[in-house]
């Protein structure tokens, strides 16, 4: 599975984080407007000196970035052992990928949804062919490709619906009626064997949030491997930064990141190859 996003990708994402106009990146780079223009269109592919010199106005390590240029990284492929409990639910939206995760245990046979992937179908599908009780669908946020069809799996299992209370404006947008429960930091809920501990990790929407249990990490779009989702504002860029390096790369390096989009990653993977965490 390809990376969520390219260089192109994230140059823009930074550049937006910092707050620079295209003529203060080139600027500051001492590349023309036009020439960041088409990097961030993806319609050329930079040389080591652009990305050198871009990485560094971006604070973006700039090894990493190239790796990602050139098409040479890819996280290594999760262990097996890891999915005997997650069945990733890979959702479409017009040909765009959006990933749900349903997590349960497989001797009460209790089970919990992390986002919906736009797809209810394959969510009551998975739940009805291992017999398992739907206790909660976890919204790390409400943007509409992850909480399409909530209010289906809702009717057809009587699960609670679960996000942080942040996120009112999105899922009022939505028209998805009001969650059963708002989560707040540090907040865990048990579910069969499992203890899922809440982590604020706000930036890409004001109440984002990743959850942790047994080594995994649901954090939907606020992070995916070698890159991040994209912020809100400058402020919401910083907000994003500084949580996801507190609270999700500063987890064991195995622990295993199961993003809203592309392929799973880990915590060693992303320390050692995401550009926008530099040691």
């Amino acid at each position: 599975m390809p990376l969520e996003d390219e260089f192109n990708d994230i140059i823009g994402k930074a550049r937006f984080g910092k707050g620079l106009s295209l003529e203060d990146l080139a600027s500051a780079s001492g590349l023309s407007p036009d020439t960041i223009d088409s990097l961030e269109q993806g319609s050329c592919k930079p040389s080591a000196d652009q990305v050198q010199k871009l990485a560094r106005v971006l604070d973006l390590e700039p090894h990493r970035l190239l790796l990602i240029a050139n098409g040479q990284y890819l996280p290594k492929p999760v262990p097996d052992k890891i999915l005997e409990h997650v069945i990733p639910l890979p959702g479409d939206i017009g040909g765009y990928q959006v990933w749900g995760y349903l997590l349960y245990d497989p001797l009460s046979h209790e089970a919990a949804l992390f986002d919906t992937a736009y797809n209810p179908s394959l969510s009551l599908n998975a739940i009805a062919e291992k017999n398992l009780r739907l206790r909660f669908i976890f919204l790390t946020h409400c943007h509409y490709d992850h909480i399409g069809g909530s209010e289906t799996i809702r009717e057809a299992t009587g699960t609670m619906l679960v996000c942080h209370q942040k996120e009112a404006p999105l899922y009022r947008n939505a028209k998805i009626k009001e969650p059963d429960r708002f989560i707040e930091d540090g907040n865990e809920i048990r579910l069969g064997c499992w203890a899922i501990r809440a982590v604020e990790t706000p930036g890409h929407t004001p109440g984002g949030v990743t959850y942790l249990t047994n080594g995994m990490a649901f954090v939907g779009d606020a992070l995916f491997a070698g890159s991040t989702g994209r912020s809100m504002s400058p402020t919401g860029y910083q907000s994003l930064i500084s949580s996801l390096r507190k609270k999700v790369l500063s987890l064991d390096s195995d622990t295993v990141i199961f993003p809203g989009h592309g392929p799973a990653t880990t915590v060693g993977e992303e320390q050692k190859h995401n550009p926008f965490f530099i040691r």
